[in-house]
């Protein structure tokens, strides 16, 4: 929801627990208006006892139902107020955001304010050209190295190829996700690498080949010949 930065405890890089607070919106508006509506209720309540000691029917029938309606106004404020303190959905580390800076700041509907990533269970995104990826599938196994651990290779395997490319300035690539056969606590979000995934088997004079053959069989096709 819209609202005001009034407090931030955490940071991109920090470690969080379920349940730990991240940062705090401004609620003060909102505890106006909740007390706003429990005024209204006390007095429609008064006029309420007023109606039963009258038995007057109508009257009650219609106090009820702006009574309900007040009930119903003060839970969503409630629910208003519980979201203006952000709390982490699981344990994890924080990726992004940093508030500290922004205390008093206002924020709107649907902005990112932070991003968690547990630390467990990673999924690992590998981007892979578009001339190699007719050679995956799920279920591949590979091999990981990161660029901040050399000496160390993480065995991953490949669980989904997504069907749509992707373009940067090296051409393009497509996305494909796997999971890690063993988590390790060196690993962080991030961190980037290089991955060799085991494919079908073909003797050298393909692997030294192919690639020609195909630029020369795609540039053929394009003359019409």
């Amino acid at each position: 929801m819209d609202g005001y930065i009034k407090s931030a405890s955490v940071r991109a890089g920090d470690t969080v627990v379920q349940g730990q607070t991240l940062a705090i919106l401004d609620n003060r508006k909102l505890e106006v208006e909740r007390q706003k509506f429990e005024g209204q209720k006390r007095q429609i309540s008064q006029q309420y006892y007023d109606a039963l000691a009258d038995q007057d029917r109508t009257e009650i029938a219609k106090l009820n139902a702006q009574i309900a309606q007040i009930d119903s106004e003060i839970a969503l404020v409630d629910i208003q107020l519980s979201r203006t303190t952000l709390i982490a959905p699981f344990d994890g580390v924080v990726v992004s955001g940093d508030l500290s800076q922004a205390l008093g700041a206002p924020v709107e509907l649907g902005k990112v304010l932070f991003e968690v990533a547990p630390l467990e269970s990673y999924r690992v995104v590998l981007e892979v050209p578009e001339r190699n990826i007719s050679y995956l599938e799920n279920g591949q196994i590979g091999h990981l190295i990161i660029t901040a651990l050399p000496d160390k290779k993480f065995e991953l395997v490949v669980d989904n190829i997504s069907p749509l490319a992707n373009s940067d300035a090296g051409g393009n690539f497509f996305k494909v996700e796997a999971t890690l056969g063993k988590d390790s606590p060196l690993l962080l979000p991030g961190m980037r690498g290089v991955t060799k995934i085991s494919s079908i088997d073909k003797d050298l004079w393909w692997i030294w080949t192919h690639r020609l053959i195909d630029k020369i069989s795609l540039f053929i096709w394009s003359l019409g010949l």
